[in-house]
């Protein structure tokens, strides 16, 4: 990979599950190996809806940073509660490699179940286990070699962090939590 190639980190924003209708996604553009930051993106979109990969789509394809992004990393792939991510549309889409982080392994039965519960069974097809260790994290990748991915998930988690700090910031008038 390039040297100062630019990663994608995108988070959702602290939400109420009983009063918001819509949750904040932010992305954080990162110039790797500097840590510069050289945007940012944000789109709304549904609590426990389906709209989330379409708009992820929509924000990095309608941005004039489209062409410098070449990895995207989500902090998992359920964002807004229950408003899942379909990793391989997102990655046929934009033809940008893509990279779920979690510190946890995540619970899918717990997340099957809660889609079940709320009446949205079909979703439960975007389930799929398949996130592996790496280093102190959970991952699930897709279009990306191992050593590309070793050279670049510092910064990554680095531009994960930040939407992190940013979307909190934004909601809760100061930012706080970890990744």
């Amino acid at each position: 990979m390039k040297k100062e190639i630019r990663v994608i980190g995108i988070d959702d924003a602290p939400f109420d599950k009983f009063k918001d209708n819509e949750v904040l996604l932010v992305g954080v553009i990162v110039r790797c190996k500097r840590r510069l930051i050289e945007g940012v993106l944000s789109r709304k979109i549904e609590r426990d809806g389906d709209d989330a990969s379409e708009k992820i789509i929509s924000m990095i394809k309608n941005s004039k940073f489209k062409e410098q992004i070449k990895v995207i990393f989500l902090h998992g792939t359920t964002f807004g509660g229950l408003n899942l991510i379909d990793l391989n549309d997102v990655y046929s889409n934009l033809k940008i490699p893509i990279i779920a982080v979690l510190r946890r392994k995540p619970n899918v039965v717990e997340v099957r179940n809660a889609l079940i519960k709320a009446g949205k069974e079909e979703k439960t097809k975007l389930l799929k286990d398949g996130f592996e260790k790496f280093r102190k994290f959970y991952i699930k990748a897709i279009g990306i070699k191992e050593n590309e991915l070793s050279e670049l998930f510092e910064d990554g988690v680095y531009a994960l962090r930040v939407a992190h700090l940013i979307g909190s910031g934004i909601i809760k008038g100061e930012s706080r939590g970890r990744l």
